[in-house]
């Protein structure tokens, strides 16, 4: 093999010496014809422009674990270090049961509620633009597809 590679690199460099114009050309072409086929294959892995991807609609679950990321990112250290000590005799004990909810929940509750509502309105008025936009498109097909003939 290292052999292989030595005549490789002097076949190179004799050709290199002997044929200038010829290797830069050789070079320049090849190069062309990599960068088109890199982009051929780079374009095969990517998907098509006309895709719509489905949102999906947020769950109270993850509202509930979007809301807590903000509150812990909005509230102090020693507010975070007080709901990490109540979250932890609320939910970490087996078989406890509990009146009163943190006070933390109720905001976190909230606040999830909140979270999940807006993001089904911005689903909800996306799909009603994609909607029109389809609507509108199909229309506007069947304008050019109709002949009259006279």
């Amino acid at each position: 093999m290292r052999e292989t590679l030595r005549e490789a690199h002097t076949w190179f460099l004799r050709t290199t010496h002997s044929h200038p114009k010829m290797m830069v050309s050789g070079l320049a072409a090849g190069t062309i014809v990599f960068f088109v086929l890199g982009v051929q294959v780079f374009d095969a892995f990517l998907p098509p422009d006309n895709v719509d991807f489905d949102i999906n609609k947020m769950t109270i679950e993850e509202a509930k674990v979007a809301a807590m990321v903000e509150n812990s990112r909005t509230s102090s250290w020693k507010e975070n270090l007080n709901n990490a000590l109540e979250a932890q005799d609320q939910f970490m004990l087996p078989g406890a049961k509990f009146n009163n909810k943190p006070k933390f929940m109720d905001k976190v509750e909230k606040r999830s509620l909140e979270i999940m509502k807006s993001q089904h309105d911005w689903i909800d008025r996306e799909n009603e633009e994609k909607h029109e936009r389809f609507v509108r498109e199909n229309e506007e097909k069947k304008k050019e597809t109709t002949k009259i003939w006279v």
